[in-house]
């Protein structure tokens, strides 16, 4: 997992690793942004303020050299710039449980002085406000997706029901350290205390850092990797590749495994969710298992599939593999496609969703869970949309520049179509284009600073997103749309 400024300061502020911080605050110092925020400008608005402000807070009460007080500042002018982004009404990819933490965050700036903007925590918490009355109320228990935003809303009365079998809170570094400082006065908690600093050790040691205190945004994520890395696999029809089985096999019996028992999660001490569900059951119908697609229906909302009970925005990408889903079983779909078909964006491709912020990948995922029953004129524009966005050295990518994952999205979002015979002569010419692109910006176990999966922040999963990179570098001619029989 890539590092987390937010879950890092948040370390830092509320349950900092033993004596020596600095080497962790160093590294929040490095990451700030030349515009003064913190992640990368060319995430778009509402991405960044979570990360800015808890980095805020963490160098308002360390920072007290020269430059310190002047990343402080300039931080600060960032929030004051960003005003704008919370113009009413809000979009659906924000990140998740920002309704709760950015309305917690800005109180613990104002208890701290720090003359921050209030507009982004008055526009969410017409939201955010209810929910975590709700939540105080309720006190949801270890691994559910509330306790994922445990920061936001637990602290006034902590407990050892929100702590999971890793000893986290909510698989989130941030909520773990929070109920440690929330506890750090309950002598009759200690050994409890201590298996959360073991947590947030590992989860420390999973960023590839070396540096004490450098938190990712969730941890583990084992399930996660396995469900998107085999769900690759099965989208370009390699699930059962010969060279391949020896490898995948024991991961297909683990989860044929773990879904006979319950839905799938991103690890086993989470609530299971629609998307990594959806997503093994089409690797086990795929691998012949005749998995239960029935585990589905618990997710079905109206036309679309809720990730989670109770969520504050759909996701097209869970949709969308829901939907791949109910084509490899038989079950109709029109409903659902007319679902997908509504958010295609005025350029073609499908909006950024709220579990990864790049469009392509939304696109690429539509693609594979519409082609099956047709949909030629979204698609053809869809197509259309793609090359449009194509760089003029080849790739795609954010910012004016080619990236390495944006490219591998539209370059096997091409080939989707492209096996679906949907591609112009033209489109054909693009897709060798952004292959060559790939071929020569190549590098095995370089460290990516690309950050498109969402959770509170952008982060980079690194087995997920290097399986997704290596699929779109194989030849495409090793490659199958993955129904049966094929649809073309």
């Amino acid at each position: 997992m890539s590092p987390s400024a937010y879950d890092t300061a948040q370390a830092l502020y509320l349950a900092p690793p033993g004596s020596n911080i600095w080497p962790a605050l160093e590294w929040l110092l490095s990451v700030q942004a030349t515009d003064g925020g913190w992640g990368d400008p060319a995430w778009g608005p509402r991405t960044r303020e979570v990360p800015t402000l808890a980095a805020l807070l963490a160098l308002h009460k360390y920072g007290q050299r020269k430059d310190e007080l002047n990343a402080l500042q300039a931080g600060l002018a960032f929030l004051r710039r960003s005003v704008s982004d919370w113009n009413l009404p809000l979009p659906d990819d924000l990140p998740v449980g920002i309704e709760l933490i950015v309305p917690y965050l800005t109180e613990q700036a104002l208890h701290a002085d720090l003359p921050i903007p209030q507009v982004a925590a008055a526009s969410l918490d017409t939201i955010g406000a209810p929910r975590r009355a709700g939540l105080m109320r309720l006190r949801p228990g270890a691994g559910t997706p509330a306790v994922h935003s445990w920061e936001a809303w637990g602290g006034s009365s902590p407990d050892l029901s929100v702590v999971d079998q890793h000893g986290g809170i909510g698989s989130s570094p941030a909520a773990t350290v929070a109920w440690l400082h929330a506890t750090k006065a309950d002598p009759t908690l200690h050994a409890a205390r201590a298996r959360a600093l073991e947590y947030l050790e590992a989860a420390s040691q999973a960023t590839g850092t070396g540096i004490p205190g450098v938190m990712p945004t969730a941890w583990p994520i084992d399930r996660f990797e396995q469900t998107y890395a085999l769900h690759t696999l099965w989208s370009v029809g390699l699930l059962n590749h010969p060279r391949l089985r020896d490898t995948i096999a024991p991961h297909i019996d683990s989860l044929d495994q773990l879904l006979r028992q319950q839905g799938v999660g991103f690890n086993d001490t989470f609530t299971p969710d629609a998307d990594d569900t959806a997503a093994a059951l089409a690797v086990l119908h795929a691998s012949r298992r005749a998995p239960d697609m029935a585990r589905l229906n618990v997710f079905a909302s109206d036309n679309h599939y809720q990730t989670y009970e109770g969520e504050l925005q759909p996701s097209v990408i869970t949709t969308a593999r829901a939907v791949q889903c109910r084509v490899l079983s038989g079950q109709p779909t029109a409903a659902f496609d007319s679902w997908l078909l509504d958010r295609q964006g005025a350029d073609g491709l499908w909006i950024s969703d709220k579990w990864n912020g790049a469009p392509l990948y939304s696109t690429w995922q539509v693609i594979l869970a519409l082609i099956p029953s047709g949909h030629q004129p979204a698609l053809i524009t869809c197509r259309e949309g793609i090359l449009a966005h194509q760089h003029r050295d080849g790739g795609w990518g954010d910012g004016g520049s080619s990236t390495f994952e944006n490219t591998a999205y539209a370059v096997l979002a091409l080939r989707t179509l492209w096996l679906a015979k949907l591609l112009s002569e033209q489109a054909e010419a693009a897709l060798t284009r952004g292959e060559i692109w790939l071929q020569k910006h190549y590098q095995p176990f370089a460290v990516s600073s690309e950050r498109h999966w969402l959770a509170k922040v952008r982060y980079r999963p690194e087995r997920v997103s290097r399986v997704i990179e290596l699929v779109a570098l194989l030849p495409r001619e090793m490659l199958s749309l993955p129904y049966d029989p094929p649809c073309a």
